[in-house]
């Protein structure tokens, strides 16, 4: 379940407000049809909103007229949204897709160990120890 809801934000849900007194046959209709709704909450009697997929709202249209439902959407969210609204600042984006790239690849590397505090154990032993574990060092 917590893979559909991760695949759900990957390819994008919304929020909708279902607002109507057959609220409970709409639900089961949506069941019957395999149409996926989660986190449901029913602030009053007559609207409960839910999360449903992009591709799953596309299907609830004739379900709601069937039960005289409205459909009001609340919020979208997912990946598809976030690259919408920054669709036309593409610089920025691939700026962000750099900086994200370099980091990445220069989180690789250990760049300086300095050893200090080694009052019972020779530093030259610790290096030697670094060096038999694949360890490039340096001596400044």
């Amino acid at each position: 379940m917590y893979f559909k809801i991760l695949m759900a934000y990957l390819l994008g849900y919304v929020t909708i407000e279902i607002e109507g007194y057959y609220i409970e046959r709409f639900m089961n209709i949506c069941n019957n049809q395999k149409i996926f709704l989660w986190n449901t909450k029913r602030p009053k009697t007559a609207i409960m909103k839910v999360n449903i997929s992009i591709q799953d709202f596309k299907k609830i249209k004739p379900i709601a007229k069937k039960t005289k439902c409205k459909i009001k959407i609340d919020s979208k969210k997912g990946m598809p949204f976030f690259f919408h609204r920054y669709q036309k600042r593409k610089i920025f984006l691939l700026f962000f897709l750099l900086v994200m790239i370099g980091t990445i690849a220069l989180s690789n590397f250990i760049w300086n160990i300095e050893i200090t505090g080694t009052d019972k154990i020779d530093p030259q032993e610790i290096k030697q120890l670094l060096e038999e574990n694949d360890f490039k060092v340096r001596n400044k």
